[in-house]
């Protein structure tokens, strides 16, 4: 298989106005994708001499979390919609009583725990894709809601690789390195940037409205913040000298610009939060909020 091929088809699906300018990074830079051998847990990182390595393993999560996303709006859209309208906080107690709630996050907390069995199995041969999932090996699902799903996965796939050109970059020399945790920041930044910045141009050449073009892959680099908040232990959360805290990574990485305080965009990021933290058993009491942006910030906050 021809990774870099891959990787070239991702970009160019999910940031098509700047495929020519990504084939010139490319050949800027010349950071190597190698597919490691298979090992447990979550690996994808820029090493020495420009080698950014990834598991198929990794893949295969990114593919869940993307699922788990669909189960996390089933979980608290509708209610948060329901609250928001009626200027109602969102409290703890009041969930078991609502219809069908248990069992939607019971699905989603299947989906984590699939991740999780995921990371943790020793033979990637020996983990069964959960049958409730749509298949990574067959495309684009025909379901509206997976293709969505699928899609952002893509989106927060291509994320997780940006940041790790801008370690590369670094690494180049091509400006003096900050230190770990600023040059964590700078990552994150250069990814989001990339994703969102030149919007207006697919919007031209597509005749999509850049308001949705804009929130759908704001959608998807919420999702790769979704996932720092799900594999990282509860305990290193808080961050150190390598990396910041992932609460100021979900706020940081929270876009602003076509997106009013009640979007799509602010709705999903509050129910993924939600979910997460509810799968957890630390989503708060209460929270009152005024709209779905002023929640999804309040949330991120909490982690």
């Amino acid at each position: 298989m021809d990774i870099e091929k891959v990787i070239i088809e991702l970009m160019a699906g999910v940031v098509p106005e700047r495929k020519a300018e990504f084939s010139q990074l490319l050949e800027n830079y010349s950071p190597h994708f190698h597919l490691s051998d298979d090992r447990p847990g979550f690996f994808l990182e820029a090493g020495a001499f420009g080698i950014v390595q990834f598991t198929h393993r990794t893949m295969l999560k990114l593919a869940l979390l993307g699922h788990a996303s669909k189960l996390g709006l089933h979980c608290y859209a509708g209610l948060l919609v329901i609250l928001n309208t009626q200027n109602e906080p969102l409290r703890r107690s009041e969930l078991e009583a609502i219809p069908g709630q248990a069992e939607a996050q019971n699905l989603y907390n299947q989906c984590i725990e699939a991740i999780y069995e995921l990371s943790a199995i020793e033979r990637l041969d020996d983990f069964t894709w959960p049958e409730w999932a749509p298949s990574p090996y067959t495309g684009r699902p025909t379901d509206n809601e997976d293709a969505l799903a699928y899609d952002l996965s893509l989106i927060a796939t291509a994320y997780t690789f940006l940041h790790e050109i801008q370690h590369v970059k670094f690494s180049g020399g091509e400006c003096e390195r900050p230190q770990q945790v600023e040059e964590e920041k700078k990552c994150d930044e250069f990814a989001r940037m990339y994703i969102t910045e030149k919007i207006d141009i697919y919007a031209k050449q597509s005749g999509w409205p850049a308001e949705k073009i804009f929130q759908k892959r704001g959608m998807g680099i919420v999702l790769a913040s979704i996932l720092l908040f799900v594999i990282t232990p509860p305990e290193s959360r808080v961050g150190g000298d390598s990396h910041p805290s992932v609460s100021s990574r979900l706020v940081d990485n929270q876009i602003t610009g076509y997106v009013d305080e009640n979007s799509n965009y602010w709705l999903y990021t509050a129910s993924l939060l939600a979910s997460q933290l509810a799968y957890e058993g630390s989503l708060p009491d209460e929270m009152s909020f005024n709209s779905y942006c002023d929640l999804a910030r309040k949330l991120a906050n909490h982690v």
